[in-house]
């Protein structure tokens, strides 16, 4: 009875591995074997700058600039990456002494380096020793894109290492699904909305299957959260699913979403990744006057705007006012603003000394708001400069009309008498 029993549950496990597709004699593995050019170091304003032939630098805020590589491989439409693996890693270099920059954004868009350590930037970095996507040809072919970090810098001790030989095992299956598509409802969520995804899934195999949806969100390549999973029971040939993101915890930002489907085994059959934004970044100027809308050459023109954050997020960066004539701006004005919170507005004023306007000419004055690699639509305000004007008499008028009235009236009185 007891063997029949184990008989039993072996035929059915036997039948469940061989029922789906991407059972586990189904994986495929391979090796990938890398060598990592030398890195070379060169001065530059007095600190060292760490570079590899073909690499590129890793420019994190607070953290040392250093080099990483990225290796390409293609695959066929139907194989589907589950796993890549770091199984060896050799040729270490050590080395102490080396000065390197540390990496700061400032505000306005220009980035600076700075060779001082912040807080953020202490101990060894970077963290990780890799990371890998998957990217989706326009012709249905695969591309792994593996990130290697073979240059680790403390900026504490002042001691790096560096390795050049790296070999990954890579897992993959041949997989018969597809995700046809997948989007959003739309692009452009405030915080705290729900985000609904729709997905297409299709097969050539007519066979009803059970399948899984589900997907991660990141922001900067890190996982920041997790969407449930959506089955998909007796799947055939065509379908159609759509999972949920409560975004009520959710900062502001642009965001990566990948799906995958799976198998009841978990092994991935396909994967498909979009962008959205989260949270509305609006900041407009409401309001621009100036003191005088035609000015005497010399004389101070006076300008007074209103920026307000019409948006749902904070947001940073400068009022621009630009005098302009004939189609070319003469003069500009920035003011900075910094973390302006959602619907709050903050005033500005300044002056435009106009000793070098040319009498009778029309200007303009124009402000805009320049904020997160955009600008608001302006507000123009029309000014024209007049010739300086000569000494108005003001009260002595009256005052000679009365004195030539008095001359006349004495007059007329000697002749009379």
């Amino acid at each position: 009875m007891v063997r029949r029993f184990w008989f039993v549950l072996f035929v059915l496990m036997m039948l469940q591995i061989f029922t789906f597709p991407g059972y586990s004699e189904n994986e495929m593995e391979e090796e990938i074997e890398i060598e990592i050019p030398g890195y070379e170091v060169n001065k530059t304003d007095g600190y060292d700058e760490v570079t590899i032939p073909g690499g590129r630098i890793l420019s994190v805020e607070g953290k040392p600039l250093v080099p990483y590589y990225i290796v390409r491989k293609w695959y066929s439409q139907d194989i589907e990456i589950q796993s890549v693996d770091l199984i060896e890693r050799s040729g270490l270099k050590e080395e102490t002494g080396l000065n390197l920059k540390t990496f700061k954004i400032q505000w306005g868009g220009e980035n600076l380096t700075d060779g001082e350590a912040s807080s953020g930037a202490a101990g060894w970095f970077p963290e990780e020793n890799y990371t890998w996507f998957v990217d989706e040809e326009p012709n249905g072919t695969s591309r792994l894109v593996l990130i290697i970090f073979p240059f680790f810098y403390n900026n504490i001790t002042k001691e790096s290492r560096f390795y050049r030989h790296y070999t990954f095992r890579v897992s993959y299956i041949s997989s018969k699904f597809s995700i046809s598509s997948v989007y959003p409802d739309k692009f452009g969520y405030d915080i705290g909305e729900t985000v609904v995804i729709h997905i297409v899934i299709s097969s050539d195999d007519e066979q009803p299957r059970t399948l899984v949806i589900d997907g991660t969100v990141k922001k900067q390549g890190k996982i920041v959260d997790s969407l449930p999973p959506v089955e998909l029971k007796d799947f055939i040939s065509l379908g159609d699913a759509a999972l949920e993101w409560d975004t009520k915890d959710i900062e502001h930002g642009w965001y990566d979403i990948e799906v995958e489907l799976r198998d009841i085994d978990g092994f991935i059959l396909d994967r498909k990744a979009f962008s959205l934004t989260i949270g509305k970044m609006e900041v407009n100027i409401t309001n621009l006057t100036v003191n005088k809308k035609t000015f005497e050459i010399g004389k101070n023109i006076k300008f007074y705007a209103t920026v307000e954050n019409c948006g749902n997020v904070s947001a940073s960066g400068h009022l621009i006012v630009e005098i302009r004539c004939g189609g070319e701006t003469i003069k500009t004005y920035s003011y900075p603003f910094n973390n302006l919170s959602s619907g709050e507005s903050i005033d500005f004023d300044g002056s435009w000394d106009t000793s070098n306007a040319t009498k009778n000419q029309t200007y303009y004055v124009v402000g805009y708001v320049s904020y997160a690699g955009r600008s608001s639509l302006p507000i123009i305000v029309e000014i024209k400069a007049v010739e300086k004007q000569g000494k108005t008499p003001g009260f002595e008028i009256p005052l000679l009309l009365t004195a030539t009235l008095l001359v006349a009236f004495c007059r007329r009185k000697i002749f009379k008498s």
